[in-house]
């Protein structure tokens, strides 16, 4: 209220002085006569109130003078005019004709000046921070790419940076009719193709991405010149980034290598998710994992009436519990420290907690890892989603969805074969209960724990060698928010038994990944930072498939959205070396479980 009050204050002293200086420019700066003296301080407080109201009326009170746009402009313009309109007859009728008609024009004039100047200046020196005539501008030499909205944006944001950062030299642009023009002073010097020769000649450290959509072949192109010229690429954050938490307000980000997969963002409507999830209570396990904590971040938007974390890792949940506590302070939050595998402790959760939604992420995931402990694999993948299921069965849950993987399709290794008969004791469930208990299928996920990227990094920052298994290996890759946004659509649409499958784009070379990382941390590949090729691993594929040869896919509705055709889909049951792998658990300590899992496998 006090700074509305200060505005009101200056609104009624600038068009006082309006008026004032209308009549001394109607007299030429000479002494009023009495007359038109008195025709003044009689109309003075009549045009001082009607412009306040004016002003009220149009919410010029309101506005902070340090965002001022075109839109205040035109409001200033109203206002002044309404204010105009107002006095000529109320002046006609106290006063008289003898007033100066010219006084209606320049009080106008004056008047709409005196309220857009101040905005206009202040706009100007607090926000733009125009460069100054008689000190050299100082900052890391910069240049942006794109001479466009995006770039004129991402030059006010830098300048508005405390510390002013970066110093902006120059724009590059493939447009040839933007060559020799100029933004807010800044010129535009070239090209992209130019940017090589730019950045020798100006000793450019930072180069910018300001375009909107700038695409794979363009960021791949940039980044390798940048990488060769030992220049930082930063980037405009997207809304995406904004909205799920990516990155904090800032002017710009580094490039990442989400960019180079040239994948488009997701924009789904939320209101199926909404219309699922507010209101319930919620449970999700594996917490504190990659895709389970992101789902938690996600999921606790919507207005849950609970949510419930759950995970066997201390500290994971510990993690994820803090981090929902700082962020969503007003969500209703349990943990529980739970390991799948106990039926007891699980059965009593179920009970207390009562969920109305389950989400089923907790699982052992690393190929190798379960190529070496399939006992571990049987009891975690798939004992531990009966469990799940039987709790979720007996304590009447109302939606139940299993976080499947790629291995799934035709498995070749343990990890596969246990999440495939997982996907089997799933749709059995659905199949017996009526309820709409389905499965989600998808490939790797982009900075998951322990997945190849944060592998491929702690090499790069150790010096190298960077490991890739082999030279043609391929593999899907998608972001994380990307795919449990999917997932979350997933559930909504979810029918009983259904099993879905994310579109993760077109596959990606792992040789090529790794030279983009090595390109985007400042190195040469091969050059300044070796790829060795080490060969595959224990129970890896050389290419990851979404579905088997005999699973036949329907579109849905959904954007990246698939599902298996259950009337078409023929399971694949796990190859030979994968049920050979699992038989080896016969010599262990869980000999009765290898006993009940031939008893899942699918027959022809």
């Amino acid at each position: 209220m006090p700074n509305r009050m200060v505005i009101l204050f200056f609104h009624a002293l600038l068009g006082g002085l309006a008026l004032i200086l209308a009549f001394l420019i109607r007299f030429d700066f000479q002494p009023l006569p009495e007359r038109y003296l008195h025709m003044l301080w009689v109309t003075f407080p009549i045009s001082v109130g009607l412009k306040v109201l004016a002003a009220e009326i149009l919410g010029l009170n309101r506005g902070l003078w340090r965002y001022a746009s075109l839109a205040d402009l035109f409001r200033i313009l109203q206002a002044a005019l309404l204010a105009t309109l107002v006095f000529i007859p109320i002046v006609l009728l106290f006063v008289g004709h003898g007033y100066p008609r010219g006084i209606y024009g320049l009080d106008f004039i004056l008047t709409v000046a005196f309220l857009a100047g101040p905005r206009l200046l202040g706009r100007h020196w607090i926000r733009e921070k125009p460069r100054s005539l008689f000190r050299k501008e100082e900052g890391t030499p910069t240049l942006i790419l794109g001479a466009g909205d995006a770039g004129e944006l991402a030059l006010r944001q830098l300048r508005q940076t405390k510390g002013r950062s970066h110093r902006v030299v120059g724009f590059l642009d493939d447009d040839p009719a933007k060559r020799g023009l100029s933004i807010h002073d800044v010129p535009i010097l070239g090209s992209s193709h130019e940017a090589a020769k730019l950045f020798s000649s100006m000793g450019i450290e930072v180069l910018v991405i300001a375009i909107r959509d700038p695409g794979k072949p363009l960021l791949e192109r940039i980044s390798q010149i940048c990488g060769e010229h030992a220049v930082e690429v930063r980037i405009l954050p997207t809304l995406q980034d904004l909205l799920t938490g990516e990155v904090q307000v800032k002017p710009v980000r580094p490039l990442r290598l989400e960019d180079l997969l040239g994948r488009e963002p997701v924009q789904l409507d939320p209101a199926p998710v909404e219309e699922a999830l507010k209101g319930k209570r919620v449970l999700v396990t594996g917490a504190g994992g990659s895709i389970g904590s992101e789902l938690c971040r996600q999921i606790s938007r919507y207005q849950p009436e609970a949510l419930c974390v759950l995970d066997h890792a201390e500290n994971a949940l510990f993690e994820i519990e803090q981090e929902l506590k700082e962020t969503r302070n007003s969500l209703t939050l349990q943990a529980s420290l739970c390991d799948i595998r106990e039926t007891l402790a699980l059965d009593q959760l179920l009970r207390e907690f009562q969920p109305h939604v389950l989400f089923h992420a907790a699982a052992c995931k690393h190929v190798p890892m379960m190529e070496s402990h399939p006992a571990e694999a049987v009891r975690t993948n798939l004992f531990g989603t009966r469990n799940v299921l039987q709790a979720a069965r007996i304590h009447d849950v109302e939606r139940f969805l299993f976080v499947s993987t790629d291995k799934a399709a035709s498995p070749r290794n343990v990890m596969g074969a246990t999440k495939f008969l997982a996907e089997q004791l799933v749709r059995k469930t659905a199949e017996e209960t009526g309820r709409p208990y389905s499965c989600v299928r998808f490939g790797n996920v982009l900075g998951s724990r322990g997945s190849v990227v944060p592998v491929f990094e702690r090499q790069i920052a150790q010096g190298g060698p960077v490991r890739v298994t082999h030279e043609e290996a391929t593999r899907y890759f998608m972001t994380i928010p990307e795919s449990v946004q999917l997932i979350l659509q997933a559930d909504a649409h979810a029918e009983p038994g259904d099993v879905f499958i994310l579109d993760m784009g077109e596959p990606v070379r792992i040789l090529e990944l790794a030279k983009n990382l090595i390109k985007l941390s400042g190195f040469k590949p091969d050059q300044n930072m070796e790829i060795r090729i080490v060969g595959l691993r224990p129970g890896e594929k050389l290419h990851e498939t979404l579905t088997s040869a005999q699973e036949a896919v329907l579109a849905t509705e959904i954007p990246h959205l698939n599902r298996l055709d259950l009337s078409e889909a023929h399971p694949v049951p796990p190859s030979g070396k994968a049920l050979s792998r699992l038989r080896e658990i016969s010599g262990s300590d869980a000999t009765s479980l290898c006993e009940q899992l031939w008893t899942l496998i699918p027959r022809e």
